[in-house]
């Protein structure tokens, strides 16, 4: 126990990521009985508790602002939480207490599986917040990989159509989608507008004489009309997602035939005349990727074919702002050569390019603190082992009291379903804890990874390599008086800052090099470089 830590006044921050009354009901407890655990074993004095239930992904947490005042005012000067990414997961939140860290006036952020003081380097803190940052993100693609993998057993992953509904058997199956009241209904619409040939106005009006109308409860539009008629989900096929070419076949009950449908659409629609195509543009290497930082909009390239006066013919690529949005934006005029491009990018990469050494030694020393945080594991890994026990008895119980007639089926089954969800939710913890962070882990090892040779890697890359190195730099980089901008990733700003003094100590390090043995240096000497300090 680090005697210096008794002297800091902790605050203990607990957050759970759902405002409603009914999700993750136990989490902030866990956090706050957990920590206060851990708090006693490290003799760490709390001198107050915040809690709220608000997500950290964007800016305006009421408590966590109120925290951070009287931090600022000198009531506190550390804080305790159960991980990082309960503090932060958003780039701002999560650069101002890298701030206050590296200026003391945070002097300690302690969580269960980490350790960040004023003295070190925050490197490690900022590639935990941008790990958040990121989780966010990948959460809205597991989302949506999850809505794929769902279209592709055939069910329609978003909002059914009128006349549909979904439904779930219980907590664990998977929800189908089934016929409604209104079923009927509408298939009665369009059975009438191939047997009367009706107007969909018509059909509108018939709708709403037989009680359909829309969510809000008004009559259904001529716009919602059509996109009833036209959707191809009543015939059994779907797109998924919206405009992307992707079609599937789905296994609900069909409401009309594919010969119907083709039929419904020769009567409400006129057959349109195709489109000419156009004629593909020039490829540009970085077109598409940046944006005009005055007017934020598209920039575009021009290719300019030169003569000089020897005769000889040269051709030239700019890229400008494609006045897209403002029409009267003056960095049209600024416009930057590729190769001009190509060499600020390369200044950039070489302040941030680190050696493959350095990349070993940060391998190193995260195995090494993971290896550290067994033993606080294990005791949190038995706390949850206890807590599931529990929860698997009380399951036991409640079965045994439906057997024996002392509660109703009703009763069973409201009980029933709070537990499995409980229990659900605790294997759940246990796996993530014994999986340990190893999802974290990976992120600072691919951090690192890119940073190693990124200069090189780069230069020496072809053109989608080049724009995949550039878009993980930043998202939406921009391009300003002949000048591309970027604003880093909250995991690679570190990198920018630091590399350089993390270069120098590595060659300092090999001065001491004899033959083939380097001098005996421990991954901590050496992570004890401009980069971590």
């Amino acid at each position: 126990m680090d005697n210096k830590n008794n002297t800091i006044k902790y605050f203990l921050y607990a957050r759970k990521s759902t405002e409603s009354e009914d999700r993750q009901v136990a989490s902030i407890d866990d956090q706050v009985r957990e920590m206060q655990k851990i708090a006693k074993e490290r003799g760490l004095n709390i001198v107050d508790t915040f809690q709220e239930s608000k997500s950290a992904k964007t800016l305006g947490r009421p408590v966590f602002a109120e925290m951070i005042k009287q931090i600022e005012a000198g009531k506190a000067d550390g804080i305790i939480c159960w991980k990082a990414d309960r503090l932060a997961r958003n780039m701002m939140d999560g650069g101002l207490l890298i701030e206050m860290l590296s200026k003391g006036q945070i002097k300690h952020i302690c969580a269960y599986d980490s350790d960040y003081k004023s003295e070190d380097n925050v490197i490690v803190l900022s590639v935990a917040f941008g790990c958040s940052t990121q989780y966010s993100k990948d959460l809205a693609v597991n989302v949506k990989r999850g809505m794929k993998s769902r279209a592709e057993r055939g069910w329609f992953p978003n909002q059914v159509p009128l006349g549909y509904k979904t439904f779930r058997e219980s907590i664990k199956a998977e929800s189908v989608i089934i016929k409604d009241d209104n079923f009927l209904l509408v298939k009665k619409l369009f059975k009438t507008v191939i047997n009367k040939r009706c107007s969909v106005p018509q059909i509108c009006d018939l709708a709403f004489s037989l009680g359909l109308k829309t969510r809000s409860g008004k009559k259904i539009g001529v716009g919602n009309m059509h996109n009833i008629l036209r959707n191809p989900f009543y015939y059994g096929r779907f797109e998924w997602p919206s405009n992307s070419g992707d079609w599937y076949d789905g296994i609900h009950e069909k409401m009309i035939t594919f010969g119907e449908y083709q039929k419904i659409q020769k009567i409400i629609t006129r057959i349109a005349k195709p489109k000419y195509e156009k004629k593909p543009k020039d490829e540009f290497v970085y077109r598409g990727l940046f944006v005009c930082k005055n007017c934020k909009g598209a920039i575009t390239a021009t290719k300019v074919k030169k003569q000089q006066k020897n005769g000889n013919k040269h051709e030239y690529i700019y890229y400008h702002c494609g006045k897209i949005k403002d029409k009267n934006c003056n960095q049209r005029a600024f416009s930057l050569r590729d190769i001009e491009l190509e060499k600020e990018v390369l200044k950039l990469l070489e302040k941030m390019t680190i050696p493959e050494d350095i990349y070993n030694i940060a391998v190193q020393e995260i195995e090494r603190d993971e290896n550290k945080d067994d033993t606080e594991k294990t005791k949190v890994l038995k706390n949850y082992k206890k807590s599931l026990e529990r929860l698997e008895n009380t399951l036991e119980n409640l079965i045994t009291m439906r057997a024996e007639g002392e509660i109703t089926k009703e009763q069973y089954a409201k009980q029933k379903g709070k537990i499995e969800e409980n229990i659900i939710n605790q294997k759940n913890s246990i796996q993530k804890l014994k999986n340990g962070n190893k999802e974290q882990k990976d992120d600072f090892i691919k951090a690192f990874e890119f940073a190693t040779n990124l200069k090189e890697k780069f230069k020496n890359g072809d053109e989608n390599k080049k724009k995949d190195i550039i878009l993980n730099l930043d998202s939406n980089p921009s391009i300003y008086d002949r000048k591309p901008h970027f604003y880093l990733d909250l995991k690679l700003k570190p990198f920018e800052e630091h590399a350089e003094g993390a270069r120098e100590e590595i060659r300092h390090i090999q001065t001491y090099k004899i033959g083939e043995d380097y001098r005996k240096t421990t991954p901590c000497e050496v992570a004890n470089t401009k980069m971590w300090t």
